[in-house]
């Protein structure tokens, strides 16, 4: 998902001719994708975080939720949608600037080595 969204944004900042092809294009391309990557998985970390975070009983079965999907249910119906999103800025600090070091990394070893 960060390949197409980097591509996609890119090529519309481009084709708009909001900004030139080169350094600034590629961060704020590359800013785009990490944004929409952590609005995507959020979701599913804190899901995740919460079923393995969850205490379990002699058979290992959790005490809280059944599984992933009840995870997700419970959590909305108690807690509601923006619950989800909680851990966002957390997240968005971890994921933006990797996606930015990968793809300028990328376009600068394109650009030199072709």
């Amino acid at each position: 998902a960060e390949l197409a969204t980097y591509d996609e944004v890119k090529l519309r900042l481009k084709g708009s001719g909001t900004l030139q092809d080169g350094l600034p294009l590629h961060i704020s391309a590359s800013f785009f994708s990490g944004f929409a990557a952590t609005l995507a998985s959020s979701p599913f970390d804190v899901v995740k975080s919460r079923v393995m975070g969850q205490p379990v009983d002699a058979a290992g079965r959790g005490l809280f939720y059944r599984g992933t999907l009840d995870c997700l249910a419970q959590l909305i119906q108690k807690e509601g949608a923006r619950s989800l999103y909680r851990g966002f800025w957390p997240n968005f600090g971890r994921i933006v600037p990797r996606v930015t070091i990968i793809f300028v990394a990328l376009e600068q070893l394109k650009a030199k080595f072709g």
